[in-house]
């Protein structure tokens, strides 16, 4: 309880014994004494009754002590505390030490030593009616301001409750607002669900959404409160008999106060809003509570009439849906059945009185069971699978059957679902799908053969035209020795053997050309020096341009890196065809060769920038330029400059592939010329460092040889898998996310096991990469936390990884909720196992590489194909994945999940498919599903 104190300094302590002998007997009732001998101990007993909770309302203070002063410590109370009555005793004080205590320390009085006990009493007394006077004008004053603000704020609060009739939108405005108002930390609004008997979570606002928990009617406080209808103002929760564990540990709060108001509305119970506060030192004042109390009415009536409009619009869309559906039904191509809830017929539309041949009168009236075993689909009566439809309202389908008709037997889907009180059937003729489906696998058969034979083709010309052109090339160089030759015999074997060099390169070109387009040409990434690389380039093309009497210059900057990871063999062929062209179709001036830094784009620069390099490679020269109207059809097949003063040799190739094979790389090669003036080819390449800083991968990770795992592997199927990489170590995060983000995963990074718990709710991620070593919170307890958040005890997978993996260290990791572990340092592909056996994907034939796109190690890529390769997947049928899509677009992932899990069990074949779809929507990927998914819907068109 606060109580109010005079604090009487002196460092004598005949003088306090003085004073407490004066006043204490006639203050008792109003105050208690405190004292100090000096002001340094003043200060500290007036701190410690402060945090107590008690008024200091008057100080009487010697002024000439040791240390600190009697007016320098006033002054220094007057900071902290003006309303307090403030006293001087002076003996031998002169003038200015009492003035310089009026004006700095706010002194109400001083007094002069000796002192008559009748004087102080009568100057206190005053100073207590004076003190006792603010007090009252001060508390005056801040009521009224609080009742004019509660009115404004009522006012201003029932028109913004009135703004809205959409439901979702009302909650969140009067949650929201209701919090700011009364300073609350957290809450929530519960409604009612009659049917049940329960209270469902509406809308909440805290560190965890409890959106959708249901409550029991007179169950923890929320569902007292909804029984009695009364409103409950709880000063510390924990101490409550009626404090619901569960939804508070849900809430994520450690709550301390809580006031729970019912919202009634013409008798009605709308709804219960709950705020709390965890805050020890703060509950709720009695004015909260009349202030929610208060807001509730207006906040009652909104929630009525937004409930009455949605009501309104949802019967009016009924009404419209149910016009649409009768002319959609009776017009449609498939059979449709109407059954009421007895499962008696009442409805048939055309389509399945055509398929079986019979008029409506004389199916009106047939049990659901006689007429689908009529149709020789028995299995569905025997299962009696339509019972369980009318009770969960999930619907049952049969992707492909037989059904026996007038006219024989058709491939047909069925699909069993609820409407109303009965059940709707479906059956979907499959014959032109089946038909269209043999003509398609004869096809692909045929194209196989075509492509083997096409790749047989290749591989037999290769060998074909290469082994007698060598045997040519051979003789020739031969041949340029023999001293015996005179000089135009000379002459014309150097003429022979530049015509079979040229040849040979025409037939490279062409055999590159169709080994790119049939997919056969494979990146071979390895770590390589490129100022060697770059320097030999100088060399041949130097040699070139002086035969042909032409300027060759280059500039290579001093910031780029000294070893990369990527393909030598392949960017040395564009930048040597891109060399040669210059040099080619330059005859005055001259030709410049740039290689030096570009800027990048990325969303972690101060990370990913010390794995990546993003390389500008530039060739510029003086000679004949191109016309604009031709610089569209520079990278075309065959194509060659139109200039007649200019007989080129070659294909006409080199451009064509030159950009394939950029693109292969990841980038994109661009021209800019004027014709007359010269030309500038570019591109940008992003190249992979040398790796250093990080302990996390082995070096092996980057394969040398071309059956590398870059090459193997691919993307992931229509939208990346999210993987959470937790790590204290920044290097570690950035090479898993340098070298796992071209494999098509979206790599989400956390710092430390605070970090990873809070973006494990955003990302909802697929997999968690857990250094188990990491300060303040380990991997093991971030592990055991995570499994602890709702609906996360199975899932994402978590892996574990860490220098250290004793036996004791992996039963503890698993203990904690990890899935797997790997020993520091690991190869990607031991990782990328790890993630097919936990995830339960299918990688691809890496015996099949031209069923790949290549991916380009360094972190750029053209296509991300499949890691779950398509072939792999069986889709159900076309009404099945429109229907599905329908849902994606709705963002309806509680029904993709139902949807998903019921197509794993419609056969083997269609188990991949639905796993795949039942992990999105679990992670809440509708993104991601609905990228899926168009792929499918792309097919079925």
């Amino acid at each position: 309880m606060k109580k109010y104190y005079a604090l009487c300094v002196d460092d004598e302590q005949a003088v306090l014994n003085q004073l407490a002998a004066q006043l204490e007997d006639h203050f008792e009732y109003f105050c208690e004494f405190a004292y100090a001998e000096s002001a340094e101990e003043a200060l500290e007993v007036y701190h410690e009754l402060v945090e107590e909770g008690n008024r200091i309302w008057l100080i009487i203070s010697d002024q000439i002590m040791p240390g600190m002063n009697g007016d320098e410590f006033l002054a220094r109370i007057h900071n902290i505390d003006e309303e307090a009555m403030k006293v001087l005793l002076t003996g031998q004080a002169g003038l200015q030490s009492t003035i310089r205590a009026i004006n700095h320390a706010g002194l109400n009085y001083y007094i002069e030593k000796p002192w008559s006990s009748h004087d102080l009493i009568m100057i206190l007394d005053r100073l207590k009616t004076q003190y006792g006077n603010a007090i009252t004008q001060r508390v005056m004053t801040s009521e009224q301001e609080k009742w004019l603000k509660e009115l404004s704020i009522l006012y201003d609060m029932n028109l913004l409750f009135a703004s809205s009739i959409n439901l979702e939108e009302t909650l969140n405005t009067i949650l929201h607002n209701v919090l700011e108002v009364v300073g609350a930390e957290a809450g929530s609004i519960f409604l009612p669900d009659e049917s049940e008997q329960t209270l469902v979570c509406g809308i909440c606002q805290g560190p965890k959404d409890i959106t959708g928990t249901r409550i029991p009617f007179g169950t923890g406080i929320v569902g007292y409160v909804a029984q009695t209808r009364q409103t409950e103002a709880i000063p510390d929760v924990k101490s409550d008999k009626r404090h619901y564990s569960r939804v508070d540990k849900q809430s994520g709060y450690l709550t301390k106060s809580m006031v729970s108001v019912p919202l009634i509305s013409q008798g009605e119970l709308l709804g219960v809003i709950q705020v709390i506060n965890k805050k020890g030192e703060y509950v709720f004042s009695q004015d909260d509570v009349y202030l929610l109390q208060s807001l509730s009415n207006g906040a009652s009536l909104a929630i009525q009439n937004a409930k009455y409009a949605e009501r309104l619009l949802q019967e009016e869309h009924i009404r419209s849906e149910l016009l649409i559906a009768q002319d959609f039904v009776h017009s449609a191509t498939d059979g449709f059945m109407l059954f009421n809830a007895s499962l008696v017929l009442v409805d048939i539309n055309n389509a399945m009185l055509e398929m079986i041949e019979q008029s409506k009168e004389h199916v009106i009236g047939e049990n659901i069971g006689t007429f689908l075993s009529s149709l020789g689909v028995e299995k569905i009566e025997e299962d009696r699978e339509y019972m369980k439809v009318i009770h969960s309202g999930i619907p049952y389908e049969v992707g492909e059957t037989i059904a026996h008709t007038p006219s024989g037997d058709v491939y047909v889907s069925l699909k069993v679902f609820k409407v109303g009180d009965g059940l709707g059937v479906i059956l979907h003729d499959l014959t032109e799908r089946k038909r269209v489906e043999q003509e398609l696998e004869a096809a692909r058969d045929t194209a196989e053969v075509a492509s083997r034979a096409k790749s047989e083709f290749l591989a037999n010309m290769s060998h074909e035209l290469r082994t007698p052109l060598n045997g040519i090339l051979g003789y020739t160089q031969s041949l340029r020795h023999d001293q015996s030759l005179k000089e135009h015999q000379r002459e014309e074997i150097d003429i022979m053997h530049r015509s079979g060099e040229l040849l040979l390169l025409m037939i490279n070109e062409i055999l590159d050309l169709s080994k790119i387009e049939a997919g056969k040409m494979t990146l071979e990434p390895t770590m390589f020096h490129l100022s060697d690389f770059l320097k030999s380039l100088v060399e041949l093309i130097r040699i070139r341009a002086d035969n042909k009497g032409i300027v060759f210059e280059y500039d290579f900057s001093s910031k780029l890196p000294a070893i990369v990871y990527g393909d030598e063999k392949c960017l040395r062929q564009v930048l040597l065809n891109l060399l040669s062209n210059a040099v080619k179709f330059t005859n005055q001036g001259c030709v410049r060769f740039y290689v030096k830094n570009s800027i990048r784009h990325h969303d972690s620069p101060s990370q990913i920038s010390q794995l990546l390099e993003s390389v500008r490679f530039e060739v510029e020269d003086t000679g004949i330029g191109i016309p604009p109207e031709h610089l569209e059809d520079i990278f075309s097949v065959f194509y060659q400059v139109q200039d007649t003063r200019y007989q080129v040799e070659g294909t006409g190739l080199g451009l064509a592939i030159s950009q394939k094979l950029v693109r292969l790389m990841g980038s994109e090669l661009f021209v800019k010329s004027v014709a007359g003036q010269g030309s500038t080819f570019w591109f940008d390449l992003v190249l992979l460092q040398e790796l250093q800083g990080t302990d996390l991968l082995d070096v092996s990770l980057l394969p040398t040889d071309a059956a590398g795992t870059f090459r193997h592997l691919s993307g992931v199927q229509g939208a990346p898998l999210c993987v959470l990489v937790v790590d204290d170590n920044e290097a570690n995060r950035a090479l898993l996310k340098a070298v796992l983000t071209p494999l098509g995963f979206e790599v989400e990074e956390a710092v430390d096991g605070q970090d990873a718990l809070s973006k494990v709710l955003v990302h909802h991620p697929a997999i968690v990469l857990m250094d188990l070593v990491m300060p303040i919170m380990s991997g093991f307890e971030v592990a055991q936390r995570i499994r602890q958040l709702p609906g996360m005890e199975e899932e994402p997978v978590i892996i574990a990884f860490a220098a250290n993996l004793s036996k004791q260290t992996q039963d503890e990791s698993v203990k904690a909720g990890c899935n797997a572990y790997i020993r520091k340092p690991f190869r990607l592909e031991t990782l990328l196992q790890l993630f097919q056996e936990q995830l339960g994907l299918e990688q691809g034939h890496i015996d099949e590489p031209q069923d790949l796109k290549v991916e380009y190690a360094a972190g750029v890529s053209v296509s991300h194909e499949p890691y779950l390769l398509k072939e792999a997947l069986v889709p159900p049928h076309r009404e099945e994945i429109r229907e599905l899509f329908r849902l994606a677009m709705r963002g309806d992932v509680k029904k993709l999940q139902e949807r998903a899990a019921q197509i794993q069990t419609q056969g083997s074949e269609y188990s991949a498919f639905g796993k795949v779809l039942y992990r999105l929507a679990r992670a809440l990927q509708v993104d991601a599903i609905q990228t899926f998914l168009a792929r499918y819907m792309e097919e079925t068109e």
